[in-house]
């Protein structure tokens, strides 16, 4: 008989652990996003990009020339698009980084990383999963482009987001960068 009593006090004490528990999570700021999908609460792990714009203006970089400029005198910028299903390899989710120039420097370069978001239950966490990079291989006069792309292994719904690095270099040693990101909820596993 004793037994038994400690058998109801310990599942007593396991309920009263368990309503803790509950409460803290419903009542948390997190705790909405108990009855949320994964793409609604995308907030929960940061975005790779930190927030990048999905077109930015090369901007000189720190150290290379005596004085600071907003842009460039190039027209350059870099850009990156948002990633979807590719209409040339139907089984793949692609993004495309791009540094695009008016006139054609003697360095254009373009890094882009393809990232998925991945969620169990409430918990987010990014994953790599495409990289490419481009220096001065021209698709157009003073556009180089980079697509990173992930094969997909089914069709639920992520959200990848791909984040870029611009690079260029004019004849007299001046370096511009810039960072981009765009994100897009695609049916790929």
């Amino acid at each position: 008989m004793r037994a038994r009593w400690q058998s109801v006090r310990l599942l007593r004490s396991f309920g009263v652990v368990v309503v803790i528990v509950l409460s803290v999570l419903v009542l948390s700021p997190a705790g909405s996003a108990l009855a949320a999908t994964p793409q609604a609460i995308s907030g929960a792990a940061s975005s790779p990009g930190g927030g990048a714009p999905s077109q930015a203006t090369l901007s000189r970089q720190a150290g290379t020339g005596s004085a600071p400029l907003q842009g460039n005198p190039y027209g350059c910028y870099g850009r990156s698009d948002y990633p979807h299903i590719s209409s040339h390899y139907p089984d793949r989710v692609a993004a495309q980084g791009w540094t695009i120039c008016s006139v054609q420097l003697p360095y254009e370069h373009v890094d882009s990383t393809l990232y998925r978001q991945d969620c169990w239950w409430i918990f987010c966490w990014w994953t790599q999963v495409g990289y490419a990079s481009n220096t001065n291989n021209f698709i157009s006069y003073g556009a180089v482009r980079a697509v990173p792309s992930h094969v997909c292994s089914g069709s639920s719904s992520h959200l990848y987001e791909i984040d870029s690095y611009h690079e260029v270099h004019d004849a007299a040693g001046n370096v511009y960068t810039a960072y981009t990101a765009n994100d897009n909820t695609v049916a790929c596993g």
